[in-house]
């Protein structure tokens, strides 16, 4: 059973409505409404009637509540456990980009490891996606991502906010790129993010919206790479604003309705997180406001 469907259950026994929990949640209420289906179909009785408006659990609904508050008690009593465990053995658990990798390997943890000289600390390089199912799910105990679609399971420490653009090379920008954008670069490579990295989902998404499909690509594993292929004249970059002002041989044309992201430190809500950890973010809180 999906426990993570389990908390959304109660989530409109809370509210009373579907929307609302859908709103709190951070999902659509299709999607919301399709898991209660699921769960009505699992239990072979329905779970709610509506009353004046509201959802009201039936004889069904409220036996199936109780046994989901149980099942959430006991995965969060786990992962305590779990942590506190962890806490003991002095392990720190952190996921991010390859170019955040890179800023804990040669900023973050020698400062760290004055404070904590015993801790261990494993770093795995994830997209967005996969590090809030792992924040979720207790496989890790820190995230920094893209918090473009906010989880209610997650609390965030926002780092910095930052917009996207359009990097051209001076070797191919054009007056019809000039006055057209984005939509007028179809016929130049371009060089992306690869897949780890946080921000290929918004340019992923930036793409399908424009109905753009490049002719080449190039992928490169961080930012840094990315600005680099670009002065280079490999090819065109969506870039954050901060990353396109290192470039010295592109033209930077703002993109229309430009997407803007917002990029956090992550915890899961449901345990409090250790003293290492919390001097982690403090570190990388400092860092950014420093150095963007």
């Amino acid at each position: 059973m999906d426990v993570h469907a389990l908390e959304y259950l109660l989530l409109i026994a809370e509210t009373g409505s579907l929307s609302e929990a859908a709103e709190k949640a951070h999902l659509s209420q299709p999607a919301m409404t399709q898991c209660l289906a699921k769960l009505e179909r699992e239990a072979g009785w329905p779970l709610f009637n509506r009353v004046n408006r509201k959802l009201v659990p039936t004889r069904a609904g409220q036996i199936y509540l109780k046994g989901a508050r149980e099942m959430v008690q006991i995965k969060e009593e786990t992962y305590q456990s779990i942590e506190q465990l962890r806490r003991q053995q002095g392990q720190l658990r952190v996921t991010g980009s390859a170019d955040i990798c890179y800023l804990l390997e040669e900023k973050l943890l020698p400062k760290l490891y004055l404070q904590f000289p015993q801790l261990k600390v494993e770093r795995m390089v994830t997209t967005t996606h996969t590090a809030k199912q792992y924040l979720t799910n207790g496989l890790a105990d820190l995230s920094f991502l893209c918090a473009v679609k906010p989880s209610s399971l997650l609390e965030y420490v926002p780092l910095l906010h930052d917009t996207l653009c359009l990097a051209v090379p001076e070797s191919m920008i054009s007056a019809e790129i000039r006055a057209g954008g984005l939509a007028a670069c179809g016929c130049l490579p371009f060089v992306l993010p690869d897949e780890q990295q946080f921000g290929r989902e918004l340019v992923d998404r930036l793409f399908r919206r424009e109905h753009l499909y490049p002719i080449s690509l190039y992928t490169a594993a961080g930012w840094k790479d990315l600005v680099r292929l670009a002065d280079e004249g490999y090819g065109a970059a969506i870039l954050p604003e901060r990353s396109a002002a290192r470039l010295e041989h592109c033209e930077v044309l703002p993109l229309e309705n430009a997407p803007s992201f917002d990029f956090v430190c992550a915890v899961p809500r449901y345990a409090e997180p250790s003293p290492a950890c919390m001097a982690l973010i403090e570190l990388a809180r400092k860092h950014f406001a420093t150095h963007g």
